[in-house]
């Protein structure tokens, strides 16, 4: 039930504080559907119970489509996407979804000062556009917002960058009957 998404030069980027959640219920719907993703976590925020809870039911094994890892610090985050761009012509590898979550959150570590933060911002911003260059389909997720400039010309940047819409999504709240609430139903 393998699916591709390849052969476009696909690139999402959700921004605030529902943007992890949105990207979650991404995940479970691309995966329910046979793409291959491989999660890159750098904020600590993927959720595979999550993931596995929205596709409860299916018969068919969604987390097994998923490949998740963590990057704790931006050099192992570009060391990662160094390695996608060195291996760009691997179709298996080129077919997947990449997501990344909260990419930018080790950039802002208190260890690492305003000056290297800039570079570092900047060079990852040039890799995410290599990346879709190359045409792998990225979902760039950042649910936590700063309150700082070198953060918001990252945003700005990434999203010229991938050429792309900026998504800040927004959860409807439940109304007090419950006439939205999902776990009615499940």
């Amino acid at each position: 039930m393998e699916s591709s998404i390849s052969d476009t030069k696909n690139a999402i980027l959700l921004v605030g504080k529902e943007a992890n959640h949105v990207t979650h219920e991404l995940l479970a719907s691309l995966s329910a559907k046979g793409v291959s993703i491989h999660v890159v976590d750098c904020g600590m925020s993927f959720r595979a119970f999550r993931l596995a809870d929205s596709t409860k039911g299916l018969d068919f094994p969604v987390l097994h489509e998923v490949l998740v890892q963590r990057a704790f610090t931006p050099y192992q985050l570009m060391d990662f996407i160094n390695g996608l761009l060195l291996d760009r012509d691997n179709l298996e590898r080129k077919s997947r979804l990449y997501a990344f979550l909260a990419p930018s959150k080790e950039f802002f570590d208190k260890d690492i000062k305003e000056d290297e933060r800039r570079f570092l911002l900047e060079s990852l911003v040039a890799k995410f556009n290599q990346l879709q260059e190359e045409g792998f389909s990225l979902l760039i997720s950042e649910s936590r917002t700063k309150e700082e400039l070198a953060y918001d010309t990252y945003i700005l940047h990434l999203k010229e960058a991938v050429h792309c819409k900026l998504i800040e999504p927004i959860r409807q709240k439940e109304i007090d009957n419950g006439k939205n609430s999902r776990s009615l139903f499940s």
